[in-house]
Parts: C-alpha cells; structure tokens; sequence
C-alpha cells in the first residue's frame, strides 16, 4: 500500500509528528511505503479560482505551477491518503488548507455529475489539539468531512488528540499511543 501523509504542522517535531509516528507504526512494520509532504516547507499558492482547470477532464490543469501540482500527482498515485495537522485558530493551518483549496482542479464541472479525479480514494483524517476536541478540531473534522464526501472519496477514519501538551508529553503519554496505534492498525484493514 502507497501512503500520502500530507502534514500540515510548522513544527516537524511537534505534537502532530509524535501523534503520526504512533498511527504509522504499524504500516511501518507492515513494510508499506509511507511518504510525508510537509505543506509548510513547500512553495505553494492559492487557488486563484481563474477556472483553467476546468478546461481539462482529464488531469488537474490547474494554471499555478508550483508545488501543489505535485503533490496533486501524489494523492491521486497514493493508496490512502492521510491529511495531519494541529488545528489553527479553528480550523486547517494556511499550507495544508492551501493543497485542500487547490483540489478543487480534481472536479469537472462539464459535465453532470461532475467528474472526480481522486474518486474513491481512501482518506483518513489526524487532528491534534491544544484545546479539546471541540474547540476548533470539530470544525476541522467537520471541513474533512465535507470535502471527501463531495469529492466522493472513502473516510477511513478520523483521528482527533485534544488537550494536548509539550510534544515530550505526548511522547511519554501511553493511552494515547495505544489509541493511535490502534487507529493505525485499522487504516491497514
């Protein structure tokens, strides 16, 4: 199984990696391939919403040439795709929102019903948080939610770890590695 992690943390040691290393233990110990796009170490820009990529119903064709584009080719390669990052004044930090606004050129509106690029592709969701669960990471959850069901996509899940800490806390909280390792074991089923 190809995995597409999409981080979307500032922090490459912060409390999404350490919550990330636990889901994906057990894909790493099952020897499928794992690769991690970091959204906030890529040159990327917004969608400028300029329709060129309705002009093609067959790829993409988004006019920006940046570092979305492949990341674009990435998530449709990718046997699932997991999307992970804190949450950000309620909701997905700019880099990682930035890739979710720019799949739009994945929809093909010619044509009725519209036509989905990364149509049933499996998606799971990893939600970290300061604040609990309803403090902003619900609105995350709920954005996810949305999108794969628009984009027709299948959920394997949701992973949300609020109240969280120092990423040493993290680390060394036992619970909350065994529940992500659990959600880990059951991306892989």
């Amino acid at each position: 199984m190809k995995i597409l992690v999409i981080q979307g943390s500032p922090r490459p040691q912060g409390n999404t990696a350490c919550v990330l290393e636990a889901i994906l233990a057990p894909a790493r110990s099952a020897g499928h391939a794992i690769e991690e796009v970091r959204a906030c170490d890529l040159p990327l820009h917004g969608c400028t919403e300029c329709f060129a990529c309705q002009e093609v119903m067959d790829e993409p064709g988004c006019s920006r040439q940046d570092a979305v584009g492949p990341v674009i080719g990435k998530i449709r390669a990718a046997d699932l795709v997991i999307w992970a990052f804190p949450v950000f004044c309620w909701g997905w930090p700019a880099p990682i929102k930035c890739v979710l606004d720019r799949l739009y050129s994945v929809h093909k509106f010619k044509v009725d019903p519209h036509k989905v690029l990364i149509e049933g592709k499996k998606m799971a969701l990893v939600v970290t948080a300061g604040g609990d669960e309803y403090d902003g990471a619900d609105v995350a959850v709920i954005t996810y939610e949305k999108f794969v069901a628009f984009a027709r996509c299948k959920s394997q899940g949701r992973f949300v770890a609020g109240s969280l800490g120092d990423p040493e806390a993290t680390k060394a909280d036992v619970e909350l590695a065994r529940r992500a390792r659990k959600f880990g074991e059951s991306l892989l089923a």
